[in-house]
């Protein structure tokens, strides 16, 4: 049987499929195969206690099948990062949780929990038999190394990405189906680029050297980065992800890397999460490719490339030198991601730099202006990058340099780029605590 004969028996419908799934099954989603989620809610009264996992939480159609009231003790969904713009509604629910982990133990924590069944979107199939996993596969390719029944929605609206481990072959896909759907926006990871974010991004760009390789994060701060280099030279990306900025750094050749000594030439990113636009770009540009998760974020592989600089947006820093990343006080706004990778990963790079941004202050819902530069930490807040791992904190007011900076040094270096108006009550306050 050839692979298209093999292809054609393997043909089904979403709710044949879905009577695969049984009371207590463990499943991982990734792509966001709507109509399997759909034939999921469709025959919820089949089963009890299934446990749904993926990389990020649900969004669009896909979020109102899963996360509807029936569905309650039907399925439990659980994530490692959440999309901050489509949380509304969802959290908490009594289906709806989370688990504090880095990218870098994303594959670790699937073949603990060893799911038995895959629901995910990909692109339709190559000569060689291989369907691709897109550019937002969710981890769903560990899931099926460790024996996952595979059912696939086959949807060419989907982004072929260049990738030589996010795909999977028709012999491994137990049942499959063809689907043309709209394209639903997915997640942004960008944002406008505001004036605080260009100031921020002012204090960064000087201190980024020709063939570095670079990290930048979600947020506008980081585009303006991108922006801001375009009288570099010879810069390289490993990243988990690429910013939009990035792509006319790669048409115009600031991005060629050529300095990396792992795959030079190639931007190696482990997916991709952004605007149409991002998406579009990647869809068979072999320039980019995506590499396994574990390994792009892995820290040891960081720090075998040079002059690694990585960038990424924080909550709020504390006079230790704590920072917020992912939860502040008793909050849910993140995730981990992969911030604390590339933190240590920049840290053993010989010439690394790590930059954790921020504005230095915020004004509340209420009017009141607060300083995110604080004596502590909000009670509740997850601590996400421990003072001994940060190298430098910025915000617009200039670069705290923390890495093997003694308690008082920290406390001083991070109150001269605090908000002005709020730099005289922390030093009362660090003083009366001790910390100078």
């Amino acid at each position: 049987m050839n692979i298209h004969e093999l292809y054609e028996s393997k043909k089904s419908s979403p709710d044949e499929m879905i009577k695969a799934v049984k009371s207590g099954d463990v499943i991982m989603t990734g792509g966001n195969p709507v109509l399997l989620h759909k034939a999921l809610y469709d025959h919820r009264e089949n089963f009890r206690d299934v446990k749904m996992y993926a990389q990020f939480n649900l969004n669009g159609t896909s979020k109102d099948y899963i996360h509807s009231p029936e569905m309650m003790d039907r399925v439990s969904f659980t994530c490692t990062t959440l999309a901050l713009h489509s949380i509304t509604n969802i959290w908490p629910t009594d289906n709806f949780d989370q688990i504090s982990l880095s990218f870098s133990g994303m594959e670790r924590l699937i073949e603990k929990i060893r799911p038995n069944i895959v629901l995910l979107s990909a692109y339709p199939m190559d000569e060689d038999g291989y369907l691709n996993l897109g550019c937002n596969h969710g981890c769903t390719r560990v899931a099926i190394d460790n024996g996952a029944r595979v059912f696939a929605q086959i949807n060419e609206n989907m982004y072929d990405a260049y990738t030589d481990y996010y795909r999977v072959h028709i012999s491994e896909v137990e049942g499959l189906f063809e689907s043309v759907n709209p394209k639903e926006n997915p997640v942004p990871m960008n944002r406008d680029i505001g004036e605080i974010d260009k100031q921020l991004a002012a204090h960064i760009v000087e201190r980024i050297p020709n063939g570095a390789t670079i990290q930048l994060g979600a947020g506008g701060a980081s585009n303006a980065v991108g922006a801001f280099l375009k009288g570099h030279r010879d810069l390289g990306v490993h990243a988990e992800t690429i910013m939009d900025s990035m792509m006319d750094l790669i048409d115009t050749g600031v991005i060629n890397n050529s300095k990396k000594p792992i795959f030079p030439g190639k931007s190696v990113i482990g997916f991709i999460s952004g605007t149409p636009a991002m998406m579009s770009y990647v869809h068979n540009n072999k320039d980019v490719i995506l590499k396994r998760l574990s390994w792009v974020n892995d820290p040891h592989v960081i720090g075998q490339l040079p002059n690694v600089v990585s960038m990424n947006a924080v909550l709020a820093a504390d006079l230790r030198g704590q920072v917020c990343s992912e939860s502040l006080a008793l909050g849910n706004t993140g995730g981990i991601g992969g911030q604390l990778d590339f933190t240590e990963g920049a840290r053993r790079s010989p010439g690394g730099q790590s930059f954790l941004v921020m504005h230095s202050s915020v004004t509340t819902r209420d009017g009141e202006k607060v300083s995110k530069i604080t004596l502590s930490l909000p009670r509740g807040s997850v601590v996400t990058n421990p003072a001994s791992e940060v190298m430098n904190i910025v915000t617009e007011y200039g670069v705290a340099e923390m890495w093997r900076k003694s308690a008082k040094e920290r406390a001083q270096n991070l109150i001269r780029i605090a908000d002005p108006e709020f730099r005289e009550t922390l030093t009362f306050e660090a003083k009366k605590a001790g910390l100078i």
